[in-house]
């Protein structure tokens, strides 16, 4: 019994030094322990001491990510990868008069996890697509992320093993090297460029627009527009673009003693690919040689 009461005693010491400490008189008879404990409790709250010291927070923690590609005829199943993250603590000291905090940071605990990745059921993709998921560990929590897929895909995650069911079919970028520039070659008046499809039985009835701007090389000064165009073609192997077509549009005459070049893009129209304009550059400079037409007749 006298242990119990020691204990109580040693509570009271712990409160402020200006609480006043009741009498324990234990020669006296039984001691009334509840009316004791609740007395410890009052001192306790009346004691508004500040206690300053280091203190001590969550501060942050570093992120891993992996990137998990699936190609067109690969495995469904991904590699696993281990993560890691790890957690760093701000301390703080109070210093100085006036007093300021003074802070740092330690690491704190280090998470690792073990992660994989499955498509689920996988749907057929076109030659020119991926599906691409990225995986993050930041503190203790797993984020998932689909960076290019060609599906509307449901996540689930368990244990660090990432699922993805592919649901409804979304358009996806067109492959920036589905078509090619051919040899930008002087013809009549002005140039002739062609361009071939490397996917023209996948866009079967479906149009594709080349942007073409035909430029003049101008040394020592920027370069000079000579005509832009953007022409829809029924999906076909080549597209041609012949610029005598639009002469009348020429924003300046061509000279022989300078080199031309055409800028050009291309974006596909119907529902397999993005309606999205694909840059492709500019092709080799070329100096118009007018009397090459001539001599030819």
């Amino acid at each position: 019994m006298k242990n119990l009461f020691a204990a109580a005693l040693a509570l009271t010491l712990a409160s402020a030094a200006k609480a006043e400490l009741p009498v324990l008189d234990f020669d006296q008879g039984a001691v009334d322990v509840k009316s004791l404990v609740s007395s410890l409790k009052s001192e306790v709250k009346q004691d508004k001491t500040e206690v300053k010291g280091v203190q001590a927070a969550y501060v942050r923690a570093t992120r891993d990510c992996a990137s998990f590609v699936f190609e067109p005829n690969g495995p469904a199943v991904s590699p696993q990868v281990w993560l890691q993250s790890t957690e760093y603590i701000q301390e703080c000291h109070p210093v100085g008069n006036p007093p300021h905090q003074q802070c740092w940071e330690r690491p704190g605990f280090t998470h690792n996890e073990r992660v994989q990745v499955e498509i689920l059921n996988r749907q057929p993709v076109f030659p020119w697509e991926k599906e691409v998921v990225e995986v993050c560990l930041e503190g203790n929590w797993l984020s998932e992320y689909v960076i290019e897929g060609a599906y509307d895909y449901r996540i689930q995650e368990r244990g660090g093993y990432v699922t993805l069911t592919p649901g409804k079919r979304i358009p996806t970028s067109p492959d920036p090297a589905g078509l090619m520039a051919g040899r930008l070659t002087p013809a009549g008046a002005a140039f002739s460029i062609a361009f071939d499809d490397r996917w023209t039985s996948y866009y079967e009835g479906e149009k594709t627009a080349i942007k073409a701007t035909l430029t003049e090389d101008v040394p020592g000064w920027f370069d000079k527009v000579i005509v832009e165009k953007e022409i829809a073609f029924p999906a076909a192997a080549s597209y041609a673009v012949d610029f005598n077509d639009f002469v009348n549009e020429f924003q300046s005459r061509l000279r022989a003693d300078r080199k031309y070049y055409v800028k050009w893009g291309f974006k596909r129209l119907g529902k397999v690919s993005k309606q999205k304009l694909v840059d492709r550059g500019e092709t080799e400079h070329v100096q118009y040689a007018p009397a090459l037409e001539v001599a030819a007749r």
